[in-house]
């Protein structure tokens, strides 16, 4: 037996209720009448961020959602991650919000944080990071408690999304930029610009191969085995090219 990772792809189409694909899964009862934006598994629950009603949240596999949304002011949910007993939300409008109780409560997290229109959101080696949509990177070493700005070596203000494995962290930006930090943030370099894919808005890295998929009206998703220097494509069998976002497992073959 062998481990292949399976990148499984989170598609946004027009196209799939034409194409019969929704026959192989199954509606949960809610959230209903309002786009998800991030979802985020925390042990046996599930978190569902929403576009314009908050946090929803499932403790029965996605069957049935109820409301998690006390204490937060803004409704637009862009972006979940966890770590240890915190979760975050990064928000539309006004930055990044902290739970301590599984989402019974939330407060804002936005001491230092200077722009609030959150892209992104990342947890690697301890540091909380968000992406911004016109203000570059903000870091946190203490649970979002304070935040200092990351934008030493960066081209690019918006900042759509956030990846890492080990020590490396990979950015994706307006402009076809991806940027690159081998030391947890302190400053960036870029690795590859293409302006013709437009922004890189999702970005996931697994056994040193990158993924990224683009806003560009031709789209797609795009693979590099060099941590981003060089790119090829990889939508090979996609019915669309409209990847929002990446996630990551594995599966067991046979030799």
């Amino acid at each position: 037996m062998k481990k292949v990772y399976l990148i499984i792809l989170l598609l946004i189409l027009n196209s799939v209720l034409s194409n019969g694909i929704l026959a192989q899964w199954t509606r949960t009862n809610g959230p209903q009448s309002f786009a998800v934006m991030s979802l985020l598994a925390k042990g046996h629950d599930i978190f569902a961020g929403t576009s314009s009603n908050g946090v929803y949240l499932s403790n029965d596999d996605g069957m049935n959602w109820k409301s998690a949304n006390t204490g937060l002011t803004d409704s637009s949910i862009i972006s979940l991650v966890t770590s240890d007993n915190y979760i975050f939300a990064g928000t539309n409008g006004h930055g990044v919000f902290r739970s301590t109780d599984n989402g019974k409560s939330w407060e804002a997290a936005n001491k230092g944080m200077t722009y609030t229109k959150i892209r992104s959101l990342l947890i690697s080696n301890g540091t909380l990071f968000a992406g911004t949509y016109d203000s570059f990177i903000f870091r946190s070493t203490d649970y979002g408690n304070s935040w200092q700005m990351s934008a030493d070596g960066l081209t690019e203000s918006h900042i759509y999304s956030l990846t890492a494995e080990g020590d490396k962290i990979f950015a994706g930006a307006s402009g076809g930029r991806v940027f690159y930090s081998s030391n947890n943030g302190i400053n960036w370099q870029e690795r590859s610009s293409k302006d013709e894919y437009g922004s890189i808005i999702s970005l996931a890295l697994s056994d040193s191969i990158l993924l990224a998929s683009t806003s560009s009206q031709m789209g797609g998703v795009y693979r590099s085995t060099d941590y981003g220097l060089t790119w090829q494509d990889a939508d090979s069998g996609l019915i669309s090219h409209t990847v929002k976002s990446f996630i990551k497992g594995y599966y067991s073959a046979k030799s």
